[in-house]
């Protein structure tokens, strides 16, 4: 049965806090995680972290253009178009099977509480205080199937040739340094077949998540430039990125729970499960959905 989400309740956050990781469309309630606000979500989340990165403005000092703005040809929470085509990407991912899944993940703040009486180290997920609003997401898709149908269903049986590619794994600036970004590419490679290979890709000058990559077991395979991602008509902007790619999505769990124990710790919950409960929680607080 598929993973709809993982709860990380026992203080794994450096301050004592706690992480949620969900589906869209399988969330709690009082996430409210619908696609299309997933999908604004990831827009609102990709242009904070981009905007606020380094490599981004070292990218925009180069180029004697705001990183702001620069960050807004990827990302752009404000523009319909952008969400609405994120939207549809999410929306058909949820009949892919694997091949494309979003996670999205909330690093909870401990609620302040006179703890006296309770045992050391008792927590659960009613010691912290949600926002409802994610603060990372990631996107894992499945790279290198062949459009042959004669030969996609043994290529899928063996994993030749197939990629779980961490394609976007994104953390609001105010969060990051907690955890969430590993647990986010953790759950969301913990959900694809162990023996294929894993790749991503990263701008060559983004030092912080090349030393993320090569931690978990990802080599650079491939050098490239990219003239598209955030140019446009009367500007080009080259980008330099670097391929990497791991043996197996084993090894890459592996190496995080090595460096992380508490990975495996997490409470999952399945797709089904979520939608039950979903229904029931809708029947008691008379929901009008």
């Amino acid at each position: 049965m598929r993973t709809a989400k993982v709860q990380y309740s026992h203080s794994v956050m450096p301050e004592g806090g706690a992480l949620s990781i969900e589906r869209p469309s399988h969330g709690e309630l009082k996430h409210a995680m619908s696609d299309r606000q997933a999908a604004a979500s990831v827009q609102s989340i990709g242009y904070e972290a981009w905007s606020q990165s380094e490599w981004m403005a070292t990218l925009a000092s180069e180029y004697q253009i705001d990183a702001g703005e620069l960050a807004s040809r990827a990302f752009n929470p404000n523009s319909k178009v952008k969400v609405d085509k994120q939207y549809a990407r999410i929306n058909k991912s949820a009949g892919l099977g694997r091949r494309v899944v979003y996670w999205f993940g909330e690093a909870l703040e401990p609620i302040p509480q006179d703890v006296k009486n309770r045992e050391p180290g008792a927590k659960s997920i009613f010691d912290y205080m949600p926002s409802g609003y994610p603060d990372g997401f990631a996107k894992i898709e499945q790279d290198g199937i062949t459009k042959i149908p004669g030969l996609r269903l043994a290529q899928r049986a063996s994993g030749l040739g197939i990629y779980a590619c961490i394609h976007d794994l994104n953390v609001d600036p105010s969060k990051q340094g907690k955890g969430l970004g590993t647990a986010l590419a953790y759950v969301g490679l913990s959900d694809q077949p162990q023996h294929i290979k894993s790749s991503l890709y990263v701008s060559a000058n983004n030092y912080p998540a090349r030393a993320w990559a090569e931690k978990y077991g990802y080599k650079p395979t491939e050098e490239y430039e990219d003239a598209k991602l955030l140019s446009i008509e009367a500007s080009q902007i080259i980008v330099p990125f670097v391929r990497y790619e791991a043996d197996s999505v084993g090894l890459v769990r592996e190496k995080m729970t090595a460096a992380h124990p508490w990975l495996a710790e997490g409470a999952r919950s399945s797709m089904l499960g979520r939608v039950f409960d979903e229904g029931t929680d809708e029947v008691i607080s008379m929901n009008a959905k």
